[in-house]
């Protein structure tokens, strides 16, 4: 670490002699500037208007000072003279009653005195850090010297890798053996976030295989930053990477550097709210951090000697802008700190009820403002330092506090209804909240989802984001899946969006509606009908309604143009297998007779559309390939019959088309002789019948219109014939 020699030098003399140089030679335009530059209002007037606090003026007695006050009086500049300070509580009460300002010259001597006794800054610690470069150190003899504590360091860097320290273990286990308070520190050599990152690792794994709690731990683990090179940007990812990962671990992690790097490259808030400890070997620290409040280290020497210690060493003093004692009961300004005494020469500490307020006080007596963390609890004091509960406001993020103050982080129950509380800092689609803040919108806990209203309350039922809706539980968690409400089954898809949908299980194919009810009965679907059971499965194949039949489409089917899907009910004609079917308009599968367009079929008790020969009531019926009806012509074999335009055979003396038939029983169109009833009858080779002379060897015969042969005296064209008993024509008789 950084390193030089001599501190604290110059006093009163000085400063006088500098304020008479300043006034004579520059006027009062500098003096403005000074003063301001320190945090103290102007002075305005000449010279003698400031009453310089030294011996050569008032012989420092605090008492004479309201005597040297005249009109033209701005302020009062004390010097701590020779180590010795005044009494200050005495000033800033002359002060406070003149209305005048007052000026400190700070460049008292390290552990100097009031004149009371007490030292000036009464939490000073002297603090020593070491590394192998100091050699093996005797820590009996250091332990029984005036050295408070000791920063070890835990690594060194040789050849572009780290090791551990040589003397670190020894420096460890000194420290633990003499009781000797430590922290540790480490050089930062990181050049990006992922150094920065890799570098925590490392100290979080050292500190775990040497045991090193963070309760262990009386002062921080350092990160030692001394990289000119590096940009303030580079510089703040790589402490913000490297102390929070370490926080992370609850080890209270802070940040060293000289004093010019922490002017230039270093000068960020970022960095500045976790610098405590500066190195500036001049005679004053010359360095003020509004980013951070506690406890401060300044190394103000690397020429140190510690019994114990080879050579020089660094040091460093410890110090909290000094603790006042109190000679009296209440509020105490001090130092830019307020401080409370609950009774006489009681500093109080810790918590404390006053006027109805709680407040807060460290261990110095100084009054918490803002956060502060307790037994790993939060709580928020104002810039009053009053306690807040209930909900609250912060830098823009809202926050719950318990009537105790505890900040509250995950479920809070509010107006019987829930809240959450981000319990550690998260980012949720690229919204980032900070432990403690108050979520909204979708919150993921436990797989299981929540959303949280802009109002800040947990949804429960319907709810919509945006343009899609979706189901919260009564415990808030959104509900994806199956699941059974009152003997009902819903659905929820996946991302847990309410929506229209098909679902399948297993073979088995579901519809919901955008409520994730499970549809049953007759449905509408995109203009397609469906029917699913009381289980709300979709029904493919046949269905039967009562006495009749329904048909819903096993797959795909493509019928003369028109397309139905799986499940689809279907109309019209039907082919299955090598069968075919006819649904009506009204849904239902055809039987009997039934006029498609302008053919007409048969279909069977079963449906089935009839073609070729088949029966109905024993009778014998014909319909073409086609299933069409019509009468007409049909030839079996060498055979004919003929069917009506009821698709029915017909029997017995038919006329068609002007020509008489006869058909026997068996429907078999008849030709030449044949019988009838045991007579003899005959029809052409066409099957026609006519009243005409038959030749039948060298016979003749006649049969009448009906085909029938006759016997006996017949008359033809006007003539009589006679014709035996067995029709055969004998002769004329005229």
């Amino acid at each position: 670490m950084l390193c030089s020699n001599n501190i604290f030098r110059g006093g009163g003399k000085i400063l006088k002699k500098f304020f008479g140089y300043l006034f004579l030679a520059f006027g009062m335009a500098f003096a403005l500037s000074y003063f301001q530059n320190s945090s103290v209002n102007a002075l305005d007037g000449s010279y003698d208007d400031a009453i310089m606090g030294q011996s050569s003026h008032i012989d420092q007695d605090e008492n004479k000072i309201e005597e040297a006050i005249t009109s033209k009086t701005k302020a009062i500049v004390v010097v701590h003279y020779a180590g010795i300070s005044p009494d200050m509580d005495r000033i800033m009460k002359i002060a406070k009653e003149h209305n005048l300002k007052v000026v400190e010259d700070s460049a008292q001597g390290v552990m100097a005195k009031y004149k009371d006794g007490r030292v000036i800054g009464e939490n000073v610690k002297k603090v020593i850090d070491v590394s192998q470069y100091n050699g093996h150190i005797d820590w009996s003899k250091v332990s029984k010297t005036d050295v408070d504590g000791v920063i070890i360091r835990i690594v060194s860097h040789k050849g572009g890798y780290y090791h551990i320290d040589e003397q670190f273990e020894n420096n460890l286990n000194g420290c633990r053996k003499y009781n000797i308070p430590f922290g540790i520190y480490i050089y930062d050599y990181s050049n990006n976030v992922t150094d920065a990152d890799n570098e925590a690792t490392m100290i979080l794994n050292y500190l775990s295989k040497y045991k090193i709690s963070p309760s262990e731990l009386s002062y921080p683990v350092y990160l030692d930053m001394e990289r000119p090179e590096l940009s303030t940007t580079t510089n703040e990812l790589v402490v913000d990477a490297f102390v929070n990962k370490l926080a992370n671990s609850n080890y209270n992690t802070k940040v060293y550097s000289y004093r010019s790097l922490l002017q230039t490259k270093l000068n960020s808030p970022t960095i500045y709210q976790h610098v405590d400890w500066v190195a500036a070997y001049t005679s004053s620290l010359g360095f003020s951090n509004n980013w951070y409040r506690g406890p401060k280290g300044w190394q103000y020497s690397n020429g140190a000697f510690v019994d114990g210690i080879s050579g020089y060493v660094d040091m460093s003093v410890w110090y909290d802008q000094g603790v006042p004692k109190y000679d009296y009961v209440g509020w105490k300004y001090y130092y830019d700190h307020w401080y409370y005494g609950s009774s006489k020469n009681i500093l109080q500490i810790g918590w404390e009820k006053i006027n109805g307020k709680w407040y807060y006080f460290n261990t110095n007596g100084i009054m918490a403002t803002g956060w502060i963390s307790l037994n790993g609890e939060w709580y928020y004091l104002t810039s009053n330092g009053d306690m807040v509960t209930g909900a609250q406001t912060i830098n823009n993020k809202e926050y719950y506090f318990t009537s105790e103050g505890v900040m509250v982080r995950g479920w809070h129950k509010e107006n019987d209804k829930w809240k959450y509380y981000s319990p550690k800092k998260m980012s949720i689609y690229g919204r980032t909240f900070v432990e403690g803040e108050k979520v909204t919108g979708w919150l993921p806990i436990n797989d299981k989802w929540y959303y949280i209203a802009e109002d800040g309350y947990m949804v429960t039922g319907i709810y919509k984001v945006g343009n899609r809706k979706y189901l919260f539980m009564e415990d808030g968690s959104m509900k994806t899946g199956w699941f059974k409400v009152d003997g009902t089954w819903y659905y929820i898809s996946p991302d847990g969006e309410l929506r229209a949908q098909w679902v399948k299980s297993l073979s088995n194919w579901y519809y919901v509606n955008d409520e994730g009810l499970i549809l049953t009965g007759d449905q509408v679907i995109n203009g397609r009908q469906y029917y699913f059971n009381e289980d709300g499965i979709m029904h493919t194949g046949w269905m039967q309604v009562g006495n009749q039949w329904k048909y819903y489409s096993q797959g795909t089917l493509k019928i003369y143009g028109k397309t139905f899907v799986d499940g689809e009910k279907v109309t019209g004609w039907l082919p299955l297998g090598n069968r075919w079917y006819y649904i009506a308009n009204d849904d239902y599968m055809v039987t009997g007779y039934y006029k498609v367009g302008n053919s007409t079929y048969y279909f069977d008790e079963s449906g089935l559309m009839q073609t070729g020969w088949f029966k109905i009531n024993g009778e014998d019926y014909y319909a073409t390939s086609s299933g069409a009806i019509q009468a007409q012509w049909v030839k079996s074999l060498s055979n004919w019959y003929y069917v009506d335009v009821d698709g029915k055979m017909v029997t017995g003396y038919q006329t068609i088309n002007g020509a008489k038939y006869y058909f026997a029983s068996s429907g078999l169109m008849q030709k030449g002789w044949f019988k009838i009833n045991g007579e003899d009858y005959y029809a052409a080779s066409s099957g026609t019948i006519q009243a005409q002379w038959v030749k039948s060897g060298r016979n003749w015969y006649y049969v009448d219109t009906d085909g029938k042969m006759v016997t006996g005296d017949y008359i033809i064209d006007r003539k009589v014939n006679y014709f035996d008993n067995q029709g055969l024509w004998m002769n004329k008789i005229n």
